[in-house]
């Protein structure tokens, strides 16, 4: 994926459809007007590292737009997460933040952290029908049980 080594919190990388172009740029409209951006000062500041807490804000907010725009693919999410942790970095960086000074690694830190979190709230959603499909076929082995026992 192109990256751009000065983040802008428009830019968007050539190589990104025009669906997925449109799902980041409403994912930065709704982080920036959660509380005229008072939600990415927390997100920055609330965790015990910006990855910490920038992560689970980029995880938040992707899931909100999913919820009003459809699901993603795993790699659109992945892509997705880049670009709103450069916003945030961006940010970050302008606020000061010492952690923001190597932008390319935060990025990339905050996106791997992000999609942990998306990975992991998907799992219990996957682990559902395996669980749902066990159940009748261990009902029928009940009754054998308690005939060989009695």
């Amino acid at each position: 994926m192109e990256t751009k080594a000065d983040f802008d919190p428009i830019w968007v990388s050539d190589d990104v459809s025009p669906e997925i172009a449109e799902f980041i740029q409403s994912a930065r409209l709704v982080m920036l007007k959660m509380k005229d951006g008072e939600v990415i000062k927390r997100a920055i500041a609330s965790g015990q590292s910006l990855v910490q807490g920038a992560s689970a804000f980029v995880a938040q907010t992707i899931n909100l737009v999913e919820s009003k725009l459809g699901d993603l693919s795993q790699q659109d999410e992945n892509v997705v997460a880049v670009h709103l942790a450069g916003t945030i970095v961006d940010y970050a960086a302008a606020e000061g933040d010492p952690e923001a000074k190597d932008k390319k690694r935060a990025v990339e830190s905050i996106a791997r952290a992000a999609m942990r979190t998306l990975q992991a709230d998907a799992q219990p959603q996957a682990a559902q029908p395996p669980m749902q499909q066990a159940g009748p076929e261990q009902a029928p082995m009940q009754p054998l049980m308690a005939a060989a026992n009695g």
